[in-house]
């Protein structure tokens, strides 16, 4: 439908827009959605500014946001408007997933040990003591961003596991 088509429609469209905004659950979805929106904006306006020091780090807030984003969709939806119950398992695996989350968040933000900016010698000279054992704070955060993907990896395929013994044709589709 091109815009025009929906101008010449609008009226239609108007009452097919407050009609399914009646639908249950619509004003938690919105405000989800324009929080993400907002968010967005914000990163691309900070990105567009040069508010940040590198490219790379730019990329991984914007996929972490956007998982978490996702996820809280996801949720949302599954609770509070499917009114389905979730495992204990899947409680566990997003605990584990956000504790994982932060750490490395953390390890990211404040423990800079890399700079994409300089050449490879000249990072290097940012390398910190090791931490733990013979890892130091950057090859930490490659260990604990891997285990945390990996969890909530795990955690979106738990999801639906209350949903094993029910038909598919009864299963509620976003």
């Amino acid at each position: 439908m091109s815009p025009l088509d929906l101008w010449r429609n609008r009226n239609r469209v108007y009452q097919e827009v407050k009609e399914s905004s009646r639908k249950e659950g619509y004003r938690l979805r919105l405000c989800v959605f324009i929080s993400g929106m907002l968010l967005s904006v914000i990163l691309a306006i900070t990105g567009l500014k040069g508010l940040w020091r590198d490219h790379s780090m730019y990329n991984v807030v914007a996929l972490v946001i956007d998982i978490a984003l996702y996820l809280a969709y996801y949720c949302i939806n599954k609770i509070y408007i499917r009114r389905e119950w979730v495992a204990k398992s899947t409680v566990v695996t997003l605990v584990a997933a956000t504790i994982a989350w932060l750490f490395s968040f953390m390890l990211f933000i404040f423990t800079r040990s890399m700079d994409t900016s300089l050449s490879p010698a000249e990072s290097r000279a940012l390398n910190r003591a090791c931490m733990v054992r013979k890892l130091d704070s950057h090859d930490l955060w490659h260990c604990l961003s891997a285990l945390a993907i990996f969890l909530t990896e795990i955690l979106l395929l738990n999801m639906e596991d209350d949903l094993i013994n029910v038909k598919t044709s009864k299963i509620y589709q976003l």
